[in-house]
């Protein structure tokens, strides 16, 4: 089925709690789990995605009792590593409610990376996820939370989008995809990039492993863009 028009590629997936999602900083920075079940794409991949073209972020979200509620973003990025994955978000709309717009310009914070506005406390570890944590005590959302199975009674550390359920139901499914936002282009042209380019032998191709799988050369001369970026084509990855 093809959601708002397909195009959607999905780079948070929470279904059944068959995935640990109380990881580390390399773990999402990397990316995990199972494509087919639950799974975390990876910052970095979400960074070279994002900022290829103008993108759009929908979170799709249900609930034990059958209930469904959606968000939508008009404009979605991340940051580079330097500025800690940094979440910037566009204008809301949606039923589910606005809980994200308050991690706006957060910094990504796992367990054993600490970049939310809180001095000696963790929000990673305090609700035992990983996200664009600010101040504890106030998280619109935790998508990457414990996975409870609906109400709980452990402090905010659920599957949590505050203003669909609250702070203490821990929700049944969540997905965050991201598309290109057709308003941005042509919608009748492909976008077309260029992943390698010979034109007059400054730069070496004779590599090893790791140059072809970041990257190297020059993108305005010659160059190889990087197996890691080339998988994160939508044609690899579920879309919806």
């Amino acid at each position: 089925m093809d959601t708002d028009g397909g195009g959607w590629t999905v780079f948070q997936k929470r279904l059944d709690g068959s995935v640990g999602f109380y990881n580390g900083w390399s773990s999402y920075k990397y990316g995990f789990g199972n494509i087919n079940s639950e799974y975390w794409l990876g910052n970095e991949k979400l960074f070279y995605l994002t900022a290829q073209s103008n993108y759009e972020l929908r979170v799709d979200l249900s609930d034990f009792e059958g209930n469904e509620r959606y968000a939508r973003y008009d404009s979605f990025r991340l940051g580079d590593e330097a500025t800690y994955y940094e979440l910037l978000l566009g204008a809301y709309s949606g039923n589910a409610g606005d809980s994200l717009g308050v991690h706006l310009g957060m910094s990504f914070t796992t367990k054993d990376a600490d970049h939310d506005l809180v001095g000696g406390l963790n929000c990673a570890s305090h609700h035992k996820g990983a996200w664009w944590y600010n101040a504890c005590y106030h998280q619109g959302s935790n998508l990457n939370g414990l996975y409870h199975g609906g109400p709980y009674t452990s402090f905010q550390d659920g599957v949590v989008w505050l203003s669909f359920r609250g702070v203490t139901y821990s929700l049944k499914t969540t997905e965050m995809k991201n598309a290109a936002n057709m308003s941005s282009f042509e919608k009748t042209k492909l976008i077309k990039k260029v992943f390698q380019k010979r034109l007059d032998g400054s730069v070496g191709f004779y590599n090893g492993w790791s140059s072809y799988k970041y990257g190297f050369g020059n993108i305005n001369s010659e160059y190889w863009l990087g197996n890691e970026k080339l998988s994160i084509s939508p044609h690899r990855v579920t879309t919806n």
